[in-house]
């Protein structure tokens, strides 16, 4: 592309610098890496602009998704004056201005919203095919299920399978919400088959079955492995740990035996009481181990503790002598979960899961909704694409379709993978437009999961484009942030010096961290790059603690803090240690902030704050009556009214009233 091909785009207040300009300017299925702070509205926002103005694209045939209704409504407003912004621009060109003030005359036609109210549109079109009336909500209710998985349990209560799993929780309330109500909430939605569970329960099995027969090789090397350390120390042999780790090992092995098949483990004369044998002779292994420091104490040690810790055959193990409870529970889980899918259905109280997944459901089945749809639009651009989950990218995979192609997709409840895999070579070649960023990713608990968008690039091969030009965040940060996520491990003599960090080969995780995804500082007047900050004690804006509880004994827990009072501990201490740092000219409170996932655990911020004394405002309050100065004071008239009452007197005693 030349640099000036679209000339009239640096007629913006603010003109994109290069790497804004190549994304935003791009015809082909793009994936663009926009860190915070980039620009990636004003990206989006002018993108478009260019599709109506240069590429001739109706304004309502452009589909921009958003995360949130926040960013939609900002979305809204960026989109609308940056094409007003063009349209009344007397430099702009001729045609280009006049598809601008098409493009604002017909606004109130564009498709600006969340992808979750998009799914609830396509939902509505084909709700009633699937038994659910189109004026259904999003407004399911925890106290619901849960009531209902607790009348399920007591008139199951007798079932071999309820009996078994409920022997060790005495609460049934309790084991009702564990076992039917969570499991059915978060693992099933209202378009899941009537066999859900089960199904999985079979693909549990095969797998099972498959991991068992590469074990049976595994401990037949294990002990081959044990005999060849004995064999190799000679005299030494006929120590205490060497004996008893021969007998152990060659004495008290059970019979070993390959599973034929999947249906051998459902047979009555399944032999059960071997993998309970195998389970024991595990466990017997663990007696023997030593703490002896010779080489030759070690490496037998060693080959013992990586067969202990081997959880696969625990978990073989646990699933054969199970089974009879294990496919009676899933046929349980399914009766439970179709009869809550069923109310779900008939009061059309459904939750975002649920209506992503029947929009999904639709578009996979429904030929002329997939079709209508595809039809609709010529562009997609959707942001914060981290956030998002596989059923997301395959709704959108579905969107971008070829035109002249249905594909059939029949086997896409067992196989996860099944629509990316029928769709990856069929898809339109200029639709998607992906925007996101790996380390901002934060929704897991609501099941975004980010290597979805780090599978794109191969999906759709292409590499994605880096927007890593900040105009938001100080030098000092950037430089920071750069060092924590550069794809560098830390050595135990962590320091700002990047010399003293090991470099290694990253394992593939969810999200990695490349170094030419860098944030680098930019001027925001010249757009020249700036060099990065040098980090000092004095100029450092980011610290890390780690809490790791994992070497405390057991006897010693009632001794610390819990895992959760730590965090907010630390998070007290450490505001207060960094106010009494600071000259008493620069010290105010209004300068901290503190962010929570969730208001769950705020009482106990709270509480150590107020152990600080360090003062404080809620931004928002779940219920006035659950935050701390409202108790504090209802303790106090109560104690008015009533001073012998000693709870709220004690209450008061703790409180900042009487400090």
């Amino acid at each position: 592309m030349a640099e000036n091909k679209y000339e009239y785009l640096d007629l913006l207040n603010r003109k994109l610098d290069p790497s804004q300009k190549k994304a935003c300017c791009r015809t082909q299925n793009t994936i663009v890496a926009a860190g915070a702070g980039s620009g990636k509205t004003q990206v989006l926002a002018t993108r478009f602009a260019w599709l109506v103005m240069s590429e001739g694209i109706p304004a309502s045939k452009i589909l921009t998704l958003t995360f949130t209704k926040k960013a939609a409504a900002e979305m809204y407003s960026r989109i609308y004056s940056t094409l007003k912004f063009f349209a009344q621009h007397k430099d702009v060109p001729s045609l280009e201005r006049s598809r601008a003030e098409t493009a604002i005359a017909d606004f109130s036609q564009v498709h600006i919203q969340t992808l979750d109210s998009y799914c609830a549109s396509i939902a509505r079109q084909a709700a009633n095919r699937y038994g659910i009336n189109p004026d259904f909500g999003g407004n399911e209710k925890a106290d619901d299920i849960e009531l209902d998985a607790l009348r399920f349990t007591l008139k199951n209560r007798k079932n071999p399978a309820v009996i078994f799993y409920s022997e060790d929780d005495l609460n049934l309330q309790g084991f009702s919400k564990k076992m039917f109500a969570d499991n059915v909430k978060r693992y099933t939605s209202v378009s899941d088959s009537s066999d859900y569970f089960y199904r999985n329960f079979l693909l549990q099995r095969r797998e099972i079955v498959l991991a068992w027969n590469k074990k049976v090789s595994a401990i037949n090397n294990f002990i081959k492995e044990v005999n060849d350390i004995i064999n190799e120390v000679g005299d030494e042999a006929s120590n205490e740990f060497f004996v008893s780790l021969s007998k152990a090992v060659n004495q008290n092995v059970p019979e070993l035996f390959l599973i034929e098949d999947e249906a051998q483990i459902e047979r009555d004369d399944f032999p059960l009481e071997q993998f309970q044998q195998i389970s024991a002779w595990k466990k017997s292994l663990e007696a023997i181990k030593t703490t002896k420091r010779k080489t030759v104490y070690s490496q037998a040690k060693d080959v013992l503790n990586e067969f202990i810790s081997d959880e696969e055959i625990d978990a073989v193990v646990g699933f054969i002598t199970e089974y009879k409870y294990l496919k009676e529970m899933m046929l349980l889980l399914d009766e439970f979960a179709e009869s809550y899918r069923s109310q779900k259905r008939a009061s059309g109280n459904l939750s975002v899961a649920d209506i992503s997944s029947l929009a999904l459901k639709i578009l996979v089945e429904q030929k002329d909704i997939r079709t209508q749809e595809k039809n609709a639009f010529s562009k997609i651009m959707i942001d914060e694409f981290q956030d998002n989950n596989r059923r997301n990218r395959d709704l959108l995979f579905l969107l971008s379709e070829d035109d002249d192609t249905f594909t059939p997709i029949p086997d896409y409840a067992e196989d996860a993978s099944a629509i990316q895999k029928a769709l990856v070579n069929h898809l339109e070649k200029e639709k998607l437009f992906f925007v996101g960023d790996e380390k901002q990713s934060i929704y897991k608990f609501r099941g975004a999961d980010v290597s979805v968008f780090n599978q794109l690039k191969d999906d759709l091969k292409t590499e994605p484009l880096q927007m890593v030009y900040n105009y938001r965040s100080s030098g000092e940060l950037l430089s920071s942030f750069n060092l924590l996520f550069g794809g560098w491990s830390w050595n135990k003599d962590f320091h700002t010096d990047k010399s003293l960090f090991l470099h290694e080969a990253q394992e593939k995780y969810e999200a990695s961290y490349p170094e030419k995804a860098s944030a680098k500082k930019v001027d925001v007047k010249t757009y020249e790059e700036l060099s990065p900050s040098e980090l000092n004690e004095q100029s450092i804006k980011s610290h890390l603690c780690f809490f790791n509880t994992d070497s405390i004994e057991k006897s010693e827990k009632d001794l610390y803090l819990d895992n959760k009072n730590q965090e907010a501990f630390f998070t007290a201490k450490k505001i207060h240690e960094l106010y009494y740092s600071l000259p008493e000219e620069k010290r105010r409170w209004k300068d901290f902030a503190i962010l929570d996932a969730s208001t769950t655990n705020r009482n106990l911020i709270i509480n150590w704050l107020n152990r600080f004394g360090v003062p404080f405002s809620l931004d928002s309050q779940r219920d006035i009556f659950q935050e701390a100065p409202v108790n504090d004071i209802y303790n106090y008239l109560r104690l008015c009214v009533f001073p012998a009452d000693s709870k709220s007197f004690s209450a008061v005693l703790a409180s900042p009233l009487a400090g």
